[in-house]
């Protein structure tokens, strides 16, 4: 008898074990995607060609040994160049993207257009890409990642880095979309038109947007440069010009290797009720504008933007926002 019971209890403890190890890997926390990632990045250089016959620099970031599912074109701001995106691109490919930056042709006061350099970055990837495709851009080359991801059939994501429209183009482009658009937001300012760019997430059948406290629009540019500072730059009064650069990192790093399958639980950067998204609006270091609501079943976010809170009442009154779901 004192053996059956001795072989009982050491069943009992093995179940309780295996059981505390499996709820213990269901709350692993998500990687800390802010930090550097843990593969090496091979830079390369080349031209292509866009449908005007025009040869077009760019410049492809991959990691070494990683396997690429999804290909990224990453867009500069509007009288910018690839150049400050570069430690942004770096950055994705150190986590295992493969990622592309260009230089638009049509991104100067003279001759601006942001349809036509949507253009150029969809005919990048029909250059580049042998799968699917993440088409994203900070400031204006957010607006021509939403043109570009309009004409591509693989497209399979949108991000938007402080996104500036123009004439309403990617919110109209956005509203007959069928894949996730993402949005990371600064803080309302000149730079960003007000935060226009939220607009486009409130209209996209399957938008989500955050803003990061204190952001200012050169944030979101790596590196940036004492032109933005001066004219786009906003005042630090909390957290550092590096925790804030860190956190818009972590979001888009997350976002990105959620959606190309290679990290799935980059998710928990942007679902209600996993950390570190619970945490970040919890401490007040985001706030959510837009989200999901898997099922109609989610809670809400703890905290809303108040200047977004009245739009995202309007856009989802009498109906639920679809879900973001991993590929």
């Amino acid at each position: 008898m004192n053996a059956v019971r001795a072989g009982r209890m050491l069943v009992a403890i093995a179940c309780t074990l295996i059981a505390g190890a499996q709820v213990a890997r269901a709350h692993k926390p998500a990687p800390d995607y802010s930090l550097p990632g843990p593969y090496s990045v091979i830079e390369s250089r080349g031209y292509f060609r866009n449908e005007e016959g025009r040869s077009l620099p760019y410049t492809r970031y991959r990691a070494r040994g990683a396997p690429q599912k999804a290909l990224i074109i990453l867009g500069h701001g509007f009288s910018r160049s690839q150049a400050n995106m570069r430690g942004t691109a770096r950055h994705y490919a150190g986590w295992g993207l493969d990622v592309v930056t260009l230089d638009f042709a049509y991104s100067r006061p003279w001759n601006a257009d942001h349809t036509r350099n949507g253009r150029d970055m969809a005919a990048l990837a029909r250059t580049l890409a042998n799968g699917p495709v993440i088409y994203a851009g900070y400031s204006a080359g957010g607006l021509s990642a939403v043109v570009a991801a309009s004409r591509d059939a693989r497209a399979r994501a949108i991000l938007g880095l402080d996104l500036v429209d123009s004439g309403s183009t990617a919110a109209r482009l956005a509203s007959q979309m069928t894949v996730p658009v993402c949005g990371i937001l600064g803080e309302s300012q000149s730079c960003n038109s007000g935060g226009n760019g939220l607009a486009v997430f409130l209209a996209a059948p399957e938008g989500w947007a955050v803003r990061v406290r204190e952001a200012g629009h050169c944030h979101f540019e790596h590196p940036t440069d004492w032109l933005c500072s001066t004219f786009c730059g906003s005042p630090l009064k909390k957290y550092s010009e590096a925790e804030v650069r860190r956190r818009i990192l972590g979001l888009a790093t997350a976002f990105l290797l959620w959606q190309t399958g290679l990290r799935p639980d980059g998710r928990a950067w942007w679902t209600p009720g996993m950390d570190p998204f619970d945490s970040m609006v919890t401490a007040g270091t985001i706030a959510a504008l837009r989200w999901a609501r898997a099922g109609g079943s989610d809670p809400l976010p703890a905290a809303v933007d108040s200047r977004g809170e009245a739009w995202v009442e309007l856009k989802l009154k009498g109906r639920l926002a679809p879900s973001l779901s991993p590929p």
